[in-house]
């Protein structure tokens, strides 16, 4: 039944260097499954990790329980620029000092609960000189959580320090919400039968030892899954690269998906 599978896939890493866009793989899947999704009866999604953790553990595969939700804002603080050797250290409005001691509380935040992530991604200081004390800083903070009660309670506490910090260095704060998407969770029915299939082709001892991911990152499970039932596998990736030109799956976990899907 998979005869010659591996070694399409080993193929087609070659030719396309496994881009089923490209190779016309997904445009192939949707001319079949017709133009509405009332034609559809579930979507499977097929994803390298873009983490470590399969690779770390030994496992070629999991399944996806969420997509996380994810909310993105853009923080500024802004305080009085003066000269770094004149202005007494008590008497500074460093927006700096402000974003420093933001950026350690994220990601303490970001620490606090299991599958949370927090991250200030940029942080960029306003007219930057060595001897200035920064008068205005802008950060970025991305929060991503695979439940939105912890994202949301995750997103308060932080707005709630920075406020805090604001007001105990007599700053301004400025805080824009630039992204809000909410968590969506993968369907447990068929997530059962990937589980099944995961364990009768050999790859876990049995269904509930079957290793269970969120995904940090969005997909086009988290579109499709708001419309008809939808599932998400995690493929082993090596060195958990991702957007990278050394982002790699091999041709046997490849193999190794498909034959679960197939199943």
């Amino acid at each position: 039944q998979y005869a010659g599978l591996e070694e399409a896939f080993r193929k087609q890493q070659v030719n396309h260097g496994l881009d089923s866009k490209r190779s016309g793989i997904v445009q192939g899947l949707m001319k079949s499954a017709g133009t509405s999704l009332q034609d559809v009866a579930a979507f499977i999604e097929l994803h390298i990790e873009q983490g470590p953790v399969l690779e770390a553990e030994g496992r070629p595969i999991g399944i996806v329980d969420a997509i996380n939700g994810q909310t993105r804002m853009q923080v500024r603080y802004f305080g009085e620029s003066g000269h770094a050797g004149t202005v007494p250290m008590t008497m500074r409005k460093d927006a700096l000092g402000a974003s420093a001691e933001a950026v350690s509380e994220i990601e303490r935040v970001g620490s606090s609960n299991d599958g949370l992530v927090a991250t200030v991604g940029t942080l960029n200081i306003v007219h930057a000189s060595s001897n200035v004390v920064p008068g205005e800083v802008m950060f970025t903070v991305d929060v991503r959580a695979p439940t939105d009660e912890v994202r949301i309670d995750a997103v308060d506490r932080i707005v709630k320090y920075l406020e805090s910090v604001r007001d105990r260095r007599d700053l301004e704060l400025q805080i824009t919400r630039t992204h809000e998407a909410p968590a969506v969770p993968m369907n447990p029915e068929i997530r059962s039968a990937l589980a099944t299939a995961i364990s009768e082709e050999g790859l876990e001892a049995s269904p509930d030892s079957v290793r269970i991911l969120s995904s940090g990152a969005g997909h086009d499970a988290m579109i499709v899954g708001n419309k008809i039932p939808s599932a998400m596998l995690f493929l082993r990736c090596a060195g958990g690269i991702s957007h990278n030109p050394a982002e790699r799956l091999s041709p046997h976990d490849a193999t190794v998906g498909a034959r679960v899907v197939l199943k």
